[in-house]
């Protein structure tokens, strides 16, 4: 097979190859080295003993003409390629060919995503070990050698190249698709190939937007769970499900069984009619990422639990733009009375109707809301006032100046003489004994919320008002109360005293009162976390787009304030 095997540093190699240069054949994966490859081969090199070369990953070469191809190798010989050119100042042209040569040639059109990949490895090799003078690591690297095969010129380099990558990842759909349509003969028309590879690499250019392509896709590089290594394998995954070819629950078992399953799903279709077909999606997809409104209704549904996944999703958009918002309406119908919802019964559907009150008013504010990050964020709910939360003098009485303001008025003699027990205790809270100040700290709270409640209060007897610890009064729920076991149980199970926290911000803040979450949740937001526009909203952090349920030094997380935000909840659901 071979014509000879010898050993060749990695100046020879480049030296020989100056002229010609090498070039990458249509069968290759285009270029797609990370900054964790590169990094470490530069490692490699640098830790290496010039006098004695690091010796790189063999090489196999194949002369033709004067044409001189990579078979296997051409990820590390482009690296090198780059290397060399930095170090030496080379010419403008790198020595890799069909990466820098654009012909009329349509494989010499392919460098449109590689590009993107090199401008990448440019950086990583810019901040590499040649901070400790070019001279040694040139040294090191022009030591470095390569055991070099070169095939006779009428070896069949693709079979050698599939034998040689046996085991190793196979190209990919996208890539083996358009290789086949700008090499097959009569698949496309010489008219056409201009516009299929210009077309071509816009979209995979748009694709290496991260944002966009993981707002879509759901892939990201904290979690990758997707079967593909190019970006345009999930577009043509999507126009595969969408149109019947595919099914998309079964793309894991199907890529199992055939990586590129996709391709032969595809390769009998008109080259122009799949280009038109692919251009459509990715302007709807453009279209809903740039509209607030279609952005929100969209990523609101990608981050639902009953979406079936990224690639039916996205293939719903052939159906038109107006299913987004059925999609999310059907989804929150689906849910039900959101006040019969209970805390630790019915949390995911809580977490779905919050995150859908988020979206809402992401679009009442015109911001996005980052779904991207927020599936990469670990969300819990939070209760937003805790269990016997008034733990301070300062808090008690701020709290008993809001129940004077709001009550004060009344009328009724019972709630003018609560209103002064209430207040009585307070000035004495800081002379009681801890056990007889907290005992009685969290009868008031429960009863302050029955009466908030509209529960009907009865003040102390001389028998009850002679009781040690209690406070005496007494209270009645009127009759068809929703409030299942005492009138404050909204606290602990309704979804109004409920809200989302990222997991490591609702550790912090515990069982904290109101004030106290408050300055902790804005601490957090200051720092970076991600705070949702609803959660902002209640712990008045000042923000774009900010309103408030409540007065911003409101004390506690009182009834009204949560019946204003179940309220807000339920004109979210009903003006969707």
């Amino acid at each position: 097979m071979c014509v000879k095997t010898e050993v060749k540093s990695v100046k020879e190699l480049f030296e020989q190859y100056a002229k010609t240069g090498f070039d990458i054949p249509y069968y290759q994966r285009g270029y797609r080295w990370t900054n964790r490859e590169i990094e470490a081969l530069l490692d490699d090199i640098n830790e290496s003993d010039k006098d004695n070369g690091y010796c790189l990953q063999p090489i196999v070469l194949q002369e033709n003409e004067g044409k001189v191809s990579i078979v296997d190798g051409q990820q590390r010989l482009t690296t090198l390629s780059l290397i060399w050119k930095e170090l030496n100042s080379a010419s403008d042209n790198l020595i890799i060919t069909s990466l820098t040569d654009v012909g009329d040639s349509a494989i010499n059109k392919r460098n449109s995503i590689d590009k993107y990949y090199l401008e990448q490895a440019w950086e990583a090799i810019r901040s590499g070990p040649f901070t400790q003078g070019k001279s040694s690591f040139s040294d090191k690297l022009n030591a470095s050698f390569f055991i070099v095969c070169t095939l006779d010129a009428d070896e069949d380099g693709e079979r050698v190249f599939e034998r040689l990558n046996v085991g190793r990842i196979p190209l990919s759909s996208a890539e083996i698709l358009r290789a086949y349509y700008l090499t097959e003969p009569d698949v496309l028309d010489s008219s056409d190939v201009n516009r299929f590879v210009e077309s071509w690499a816009r979209m995979e250019a748009m694709l290496q937007d991260d944002d966009f392509f993981y707002f879509f896709s759901h892939d990201d590089t904290d979690k990758c769970e997707r079967y593909f290594s190019t970006r345009m394998d999930f577009l043509l995954e999507v126009e595969a499900a969408g149109k019947g070819f595919v099914d998309a629950k079964s793309l894991k078992s199907e890529y199992e069984k055939d990586p590129i399953f996709v391709f032969r799903s595809l390769k009998d279709r008109d080259a122009v009619d799949l280009l038109t077909a692919l251009e459509t999606l990715m302007r709807s997809m453009k279209q809903v990422y740039e509209d607030v409104t279609l952005y929100n209704f969209y990523g609101f549904i990608s981050c639902c639990p009953y979406h079936e996944g990224p690639v039916p999703l996205c293939s719903k958009l052939f159906k038109g733009l107006d299913s987004l918002q059925s999609l999310a309406s059907n989804v929150v119908n689906g849910i039900g009375d959101i006040e019969k919802l209970v805390y630790g019964k019915n949390n995911s559907e809580i977490k779905t109707i919050l995150l859908f009150h988020n979206a809402v008013k992401s679009n009442e504010h015109c911001v996005r809301f980052d779904y991207n990050r927020y599936r990469k964020t670990d969300f819990d709910l939070e209760h937003i006032h805790a269990r016997a939360e008034i733990k301070d003098v300062d808090t008690l009485k701020k709290f008993c100046a809001v129940l004077k303001k709001r009550h004060g008025n009344d009328g009724r003699n019972e709630v003018s003489e609560f209103l002064n027990d209430f207040e009585s205790f307070c000035d004495e809270f800081e002379d009681k004994s801890p056990q007889v100040k907290y005992n009685q700290l969290e009868e008031w709270e429960a009863f302050i919320w029955a009466f908030e409640s509209g529960a009907k209060i009865y003040p102390p007897t001389e028998d009850e008002s002679s009781l040690g610890n209690g406070i005496g009064w007494t209270y009645e729920m009127p009759s068809g109360s929703n409030v299942d076991d005492s009138a404050d149980s909204w606290r602990f199970t309704s979804i109004k005293n409920l809200c989302l926290l990222p997991a490591s911000v609702n550790r912090s803040i515990s069982n904290s009162p109101f004030q106290v979450k408050k300055r902790m949740v804005t601490s957090a937001f200051l720092k970076g976390d991600m705070i949702p526009e609803v959660s902002a909203i209640v712990f008045a952090i000042p923000t774009a787009g900010q309103e408030s349920y409540a007065e911003a030094d409101a004390p506690v997380w009182t009834l009204e304030m949560a019946d204003e935000y179940l309220e807000d909840i339920k004109n979210a659901i009903e003006e969707k």
